[in-house]
């Protein structure tokens, strides 16, 4: 019996773990999350089958090991969705500000793309059938790369002031460099018309 309530405990963490990841993608994202509530849906179907075969006596392994398949993958679905956003987020940043401001923004900033680079790698060899146990893993990516693209949100004043010093910055060295050319253009047509003048 021990036992029996040990694993109940730990199904019941992994449902309040994939709740709680579930609420904070759709903080994140602004949507639900549905891959993941599927995955704690079927769970839930699984956990009554579950409970019937063990009230009847009979073997209900199989049934367990799918709540907790299922449950383990809702986490897995959630925090990918969760990471996926979050890229999304970070490479629309890189593209605005480019390398150039962002590392002068942002601590460790190399570190920092590449933790999200490991996450991307992640995400992407995973395999269906490896959901369940990489799970855990994967929670750990998003809740990374999701503390980076606040970082990134927070700096965004910082980015924007930077990125329109520059731009002047560049601004006035064109200016300068086309006033140079010209004053260099005048100059040569002086020294010429005062060759031919004489």
């Amino acid at each position: 019996m021990d036992d029996k309530k040990e694993r109940i405990k730990a199904l019941c963490y992994d449902f309040e773990q994939a709740d709680k990841i579930i609420q904070d993608v759709k903080s994140v994202t602004n949507k639900e999350v549905i891959p993941a509530i599927s995955q704690l849906r079927y769970a839930g179907w699984h956990l009554a089958r579950w409970l019937i075969l063990d009230l009847e006596g009979k073997d209900s392994e199989k049934e367990f090991s799918e709540v907790i398949g299922h449950s383990k993958r809702a986490i897995f679905d959630a925090a990918r969705h969760g990471i996926l956003f979050c890229m999304e987020g970070i490479k629309s940043f890189r593209d605005m500000y480019g390398g150039e401001i962002m590392p002068e923004i942002i601590t460790r900033y190399s570190e920092k793309m590449r933790e999200v680079e490991e996450s991307r790698k992640f995400v992407i060899s995973v395999s269906e059938e490896e959901r369940d146990v990489r799970a855990d893993a994967c929670k750990k990516h998003f809740d990374t790369i999701r503390v980076i693209l606040q970082e990134l949100i927070c700096c965004q004043p910082e980015l924007n002031k930077l990125k329109e010093q520059k731009e002047a910055s560049k601004k006035r060295y064109r200016q300068t460099n086309n006033i140079s050319i010209i004053i260099a253009v005048i100059m040569a047509i002086i020294t010429i018309a005062v060759a031919f003048l004489k």
